[in-house]
């Protein structure tokens, strides 16, 4: 399966939604109490959130970009943010690499970093 075309078109996506985003609360901060698990379902089918991606298996930063994927999705930012790191350094191609760089960095309230880090994945997505 070719994943280049639809990750293209979402990287795209995600920089045209941050451009637009002001410093008001994330969809995620304005959640009622609900069970998280519903939560996250709701925030899945809304267009302005986001899930870290994992790598291709070809790739040298396949384990750090996959270890800080778990830790993005456990909300841990800063580690998820150090993995990626990392992952970038291993691989300066992965497209995939770089954007989860700029969730974690978008994440922890650094948007000018974060979004440098997704217009370079945009750049390495063909």
């Amino acid at each position: 399966m070719n994943q280049k075309a639809p990750l293209g078109k979402l990287l795209l996506a995600l920089v045209m939604i941050v451009g637009a985003w002001g410093p008001g609360p994330t969809g995620a901060e304005t959640q009622t109490t609900e069970a998280p698990s519903r939560a996250r379902t709701s925030d899945l089918t809304t267009p302005h959130v986001e899930a870290a991606l994992p790598a291709p298996e070809s790739s040298a930063a396949q384990r750090d970009n996959d270890e800080g994927v778990g830790y993005y999705r456990q909300g841990q930012w800063d580690m998820a943010k150090e993995y990626f790191r990392i992952a970038t350094m291993a691989d300066p191609s992965l497209a995939e690499a770089h954007y989860n760089l700029g969730l974690a960095l978008d994440k922890l309230g650094k948007p000018g970093d974060a979004t440098a880090h997704f217009q370079r994945a945009l750049a390495l997505a063909p």
